[in-house]
């Protein structure tokens, strides 16, 4: 392993994450970062640098998101190129997956209809419940594989537009491929403590109404409220552990105990933020996605029961999956870039990483 990218190793000086916990950031703003002094005759304070996408300092919400969209801009052939190759071959994958189980379904639910008196063949629902759970864990690792990938090209991506640069295709394949499969292990390791988090908190719910109806659902409601919360929670303290990963070639575990330090912080401004960039994210899809579903409607097929439901059309289904695609290429990267830029508002308001970067982007040709 290299070590971490010059100025983003972590304040205890180990890349592998194995030391002790990162040093408080100063109490005071640096000197020179402060708010000019009231009244005449004073010197005008000095401007926070700004080699790269943002400025190196404390970061505000617009410069967030307008750095991201920078970072966008500044390599879009890294960005949205890579982006659009690994949508484009997940979301490839993803139909095929769903073909299968729909014509699964399809058999299942054609047989029920033809005498619905009967009792299903339990090779029939066998075969249905096995195809579609297979095809469900096989596109969900399809998901988090494409989704890792984009990570960590957004994450090198932003890294190196911080102090002003860009990253090639070469550079940028050799500084990905280390990471990866770390990378796939942290994001399968966060979906699993965040789902069995949110499962814990639903199954009493789900245990009681079956018994007591109204108070399971009373309990239920509570439940899923609860898993709102603590799902928001969880998954913000770990959102910073990808770029720690990557940027600081932390390991995956010393990764995590990184984003859960650094996001002990200012941890309401941080859930409010990806909250936000959540609602971004699931307005631009519906809008991008919406005119390719409304062409594909067109194709559904006739009659309204539920095997036409879930057994759509050849032209509906590539119409979709174009449409999913055109809006993934369209938000992950932006997505991926504001995680980014929020590991480094971290690291600047707690660590002092502004002047190490200021120093790196100086130094460096």
């Amino acid at each position: 392993m290299s070590g971490p990218t010059q100025g983003w190793a972590s304040p205890d000086g180990d890349a592998a994450g194995t030391g002790g916990p990162p040093q408080p950031g100063p109490a005071q703003p640096q000197p020179g970062w402060g708010p000019p002094p009231a009244g005449p005759g004073y010197p005008q304070v000095p401007v926070a640098p700004r080699p790269g996408v943002v400025p190196l300092r404390p970061l505000r919400l617009g410069e967030i998101y307008d750095g991201a969209f920078q970072a966008v801009r500044s390599n879009p052939a890294a960005m949205v190129g890579a982006a659009a190759v690994v949508v484009t071959v997940m979301t490839a994958v993803q139909l095929v997956l769903q073909a299968w189980m729909g014509g699964s379904l399809d058999r299942f639910l054609s047989a029920v209809e033809e005498d619905p008196q009967a009792v299903p063949d339990t090779g029939l629902i066998a075969d249905t419940l096995s195809t579609t759970g297979l095809a469900a864990v096989a596109s969900q690792a399809v998901s988090v594989l494409a989704l890792s990938v984009l990570t960590a090209i957004a994450t090198v991506v932003v890294g190196s537009a911080v102090l002003g640069r860009r990253t090639g295709g070469s550079e940028l394949w050799q500084r990905v491929r280390g990471r990866l499969l770390p990378l796939i292990g942290l994001t399968l390791l966060v979906g699993l403590v965040t789902g069995g988090v949110v499962l814990a908190v639903l199954v009493p719910g789900l245990v009681v109404v079956l018994v007591e109806p109204v108070v399971g659902t009373v309990l239920l409601l509570v439940g899923l409220l609860a898993a709102l919360v603590l799902g928001l929670w969880i998954d913000t303290r770990l959102a910073l552990a990808g770029p720690a990963l990557v940027l600081e070639e932390q390991r995956v575990l010393a990764s995590l105990r990184r984003s859960w330090r650094l996001s002990s912080r200012g941890l309401l401004r941080l859930v409010g933020i990806r909250v936000l960039t959540y609602l971004i994210v699931l307005v631009t899809v519906a809008v991008v996605a919406a005119p390719f579903q409304l062409v594909g409607s067109l194709f559904a097929p006739a009659g309204g029961d539920l095997a036409a439901a879930l057994s759509p059309t050849l032209p509906q289904l590539l119409l979709t999956g174009l449409g999913s695609a055109v809006a993934a290429t369209i938000v992950y990267p932006f997505a991926a870039a504001v995680t980014a830029l929020l590991y480094v508002d971290q690291r600047m308001r707690l660590e002092g990483l502004d002047v190490e970067l200021a120093r790196a982007a100086a130094e460096a040709p």
